[in-house]
């Protein structure tokens, strides 16, 4: 569950914890443990976020980004504007997998199988 993270330090591990429970639906593992949360600036007025997806096709990008967006809007404050961005680089790669994550069989070996390494290799 790591991500780069500038704002009140009170609220890290809330929002943490909240994206935790966004769930890939393809995968079943929450953004976090995949490791789709790239970086996260709050500010007075603003809260940014980058995030990747595990292909660029994936058809739930844009779920996932609206899913993102709607938790942090329920946890700041009135009137915070956010601002949701996929970013392609650097790649994602199974190693930004959490331990738990990485260590489970069925997930791993979706990761792994030939369809997901045909669509990574054509993007």
């Amino acid at each position: 569950m790591s991500f780069d993270y500038t704002g009140p330090e009170a609220w890290r591990s809330g929002i943490a914890q909240a994206l935790g429970e966004i769930v890939d639906p393809e995968l079943g593992v929450a953004i976090t443990d995949l490791g789709l949360l790239r970086r996260i600036d709050i500010d007075d007025t603003h809260c940014r976020v980058q995030m990747t997806m595990t292909s660029a096709a994936c058809p739930s990008a844009d779920l996932l980004a609206d899913d993102v967006h709607g938790v942090l809007d329920e946890l700041l404050p009135l009137g915070t504007q956010i601002d949701v961005s996929v970013v392609w680089e650097p790649p994602w790669a199974p190693e930004q997998m959490s331990d738990a994550a990485r260590r489970s069989e069925e997930h791993t070996s979706e990761l792994q199988s030939p369809m997901y390494l045909v669509c990574r290799l054509l993007l």
